[in-house]
């Protein structure tokens, strides 16, 4: 038997005219933030399924409720911001191909969560949507998702690889900071920015190809990345960040595909904060190669 808080029992009292007529989207929305987790709890324990009733996941719906698996019906729309938040007993999500969008927090701190898929229908992965999913091992990000933004999967502890489809243009700030077992990034053709400390402390990785079209890369990208010794950047770099490899122990080089003469144009080299606090002593040009 679920038991109930004073706070959520007092707000049932007052609306039970909701509850009886079935007015479950309306009931969320007039509940407290901090009490529709274990409304849905509560819901589930008299057999009622919130999904019969509204057409998108409110915000906080399930926030700290004991859930621990969720097929999501087809014809909601939207994740709402922390939805999810918090679920420590969730592992398994299906997202149906109907959701357009996940909101902020979505799932933040679902820990025992192990993987996920996006469906080709989400468009945006809004700021912190699976921040410190700890046990998160596995993420297949749909071809119409279009940035993933700030905070996105960072500390995602256990996440091993990435591929960012070609439908992404831009990664926000701290998209996958500390996320430590990360050994593999695939950058999708279409992407033109990566926001500052975008993978910092990413301690596993050991090598990254920046693909042809990104224009610029934000400060500390790459902050901490401690096994890092390979970087390839592409001629279309019009602009490289402050401490961009910074306490890179391993990376002493650098290749780019510019001409010397290129590269010594270019502002970000001028201001030599790029490389400040790394050990790189070399760029490597398609013509020759740089001592720093």
């Amino acid at each position: 038997m679920v038991q109930i808080s004073d706070k959520l029992k007092t707000f049932l009292i007052k609306n039970i005219n909701l509850l009886d007529t079935y007015k479950i989207e309306e009931l969320y929305k007039l509940a407290p933030k901090d009490c529709r987790g274990e409304l849905s709890d509560v819901l589930k324990e008299i057999e009622i399924d919130p999904f019969n009733y509204v057409t998108f996941i409110v915000p906080y719906m399930f926030t700290r409720s004991s859930i621990d698996a969720i097929v999501i019906p087809n014809g909601i729309t939207s994740i709402e911001d922390a939805a999810f938040y918090d679920c420590s007993n969730l592992t398994s999500v299906i997202i149906p191909s109907s959701v357009t969008w996940i909101g902020a927090g979505a799932f933040e701190d679902c820990t025992n969560l192990t993987s996920i898929i996006i469906p080709d229908s989400v468009t945006d992965i809004s700021s912190a949507a699976f921040y410190c999913c700890k046990s998160l091992t596995s993420v297949t990000i749909g071809n119409s998702v279009t940035s993933i933004d700030d905070s996105v999967f960072r500390n995602c502890t256990s996440l091993t690889s990435i591929v960012i489809p070609n439908s992404v243009t831009s990664i926000g700030a701290n998209a996958f900071r500390g996320c430590t077992s990360l050994t593999s990034i695939t950058l999708g053709d279409g992407v033109t920015s990566i926001g500052r400390y975008a993978f910092e402390n990413c301690t596993s990785l050991t090598s990254i190809t920046i693909p042809d079209g990104i224009l610029s890369i934000g400060e500390g990208v790459f902050n901490r990345c401690t096994s890092l010794e390979s970087v390839t950047i592409p001629d279309s770099i019009t602009d490289i960040g402050a401490w961009a490899f910074y306490d890179c122990l391993k990376l002493t080089e650098i290749r780019f595909n510019k001409t010397i003469s290129q590269v010594k144009r270019e502002q970000w080299y001028i201001n030599k904060r790029w490389h400040s606090g790394s050990r790189i002593t070399k760029i490597i040009c398609i013509d020759g190669e740089i001592e720093l």
